[in-house]
């Protein structure tokens, strides 16, 4: 089985997210990965700590660091009838991230000329602080994507995914669908938000099979881990979710649900940071 972890966008504190993500993703696959990453500029330090860190855990790994593209303005316009609490820096924070994206995507297809095409590939956000483990993937049906049951918004988890190869490498390609099709077609149906326009993408554009993941996360900031918003509406997924509410993951902390439907401010649901670093 061939593993590829990609991962894309901006690595805001990485020593924290890269220890999780290796006791909680690496550790858990039956065979050492490879890593494709695409990600902002960062300076020479950081860089030389990425690369060590991803080449301590891979069979071999591409990445690259570039300097966000300039936007034009139709893009930064494409944001009539967004939920405002849904991307509160505007729009120029979400292109930004698809770009990432695609760019990585271009580097899995180099990659995958020396090396093959890989069996299953993950991808993720670089600032994810992880709360429970991933499956392993040989027991996993290679015929849906998998998200997480959390922070879903009334669509996909736009943070998390694992597949097999040509599923997540379809997904990958959100900028050009949103651009092209979705924001010209869809845009004034209703309030709108990146978890929907992902659910539009892959159930609607690509007719992909959805699946769950119990991986569980929360977005590292300067001095917290956000908590998993819990999605009720996924009563399929239930069962699941309770037994969550007592179960103590790994690093100690017991997940809970969030009270509000609406975005949360998410210095009020943080998980502190110097907490959760002992346990790692």
């Amino acid at each position: 089985m061939t593993i590829l972890f990609a991962t894309s966008s901006l690595p805001r504190h990485f020593r924290p997210a890269f220890l999780s993500a290796k006791k909680f993703i690496f550790d858990r696959l039956e065979s050492k990965p490879y890593v494709a990453a695409h990600f902002a500029e960062v300076d020479e330090s950081d860089r030389t700590e990425i690369k060590s860190s991803y080449g301590r855990v891979s069979a071999d790994c591409r990445i690259v660091f570039e300097k966000d593209p300039e936007l034009t303005q139709d893009l930064l316009l494409m944001n009539a009838n967004v939920d405002g609490a849904a991307v509160a820096s505007g729009m120029r924070g979400n292109l930004y991230q698809w770009l990432s994206m695609k760019r990585c995507l271009d580097l899995i297809l180099e990659l995958e000329k020396d090396v093959g095409r890989f069996d299953w590939i993950i991808w993720a956000r670089p600032d994810l602080f992880y709360f429970s483990e991933l499956e392993m993937l040989s027991r996993l049906p290679a015929d849906a994507l998998y998200f997480p049951i959390h922070d879903n918004w009334g669509g996909l988890n736009d943070r998390f995914c694992v597949g097999s190869a040509d599923l997540v490498k379809q997904r990958m390609g959100i900028f050009d669908y949103f651009v092209e099709k979705w924001y010209p077609r869809f845009h004034a149906r209703d309030l709108w938000n990146p978890e929907k326009v992902l659910r539009d993408f892959i159930s609607d554009e690509l007719g992909i099979k959805i699946r769950r993941t119990r991986v569980a996360f929360g977005k590292l900031r300067t001095d917290h881990v956000t908590r998993p918003y819990w999605d009720l509406t996924l009563k399929c997924q239930r069962s699941n979710i309770e037994s969550w509410l007592t179960m103590p993951v790994k690093t100690g902390i017991k997940l809970s649900f969030m009270p509000s439907r609406a975005y949360p401010k998410e210095g009020l649901k943080g998980f502190p940071l110097d907490f959760i670093q002992k346990y790692f």
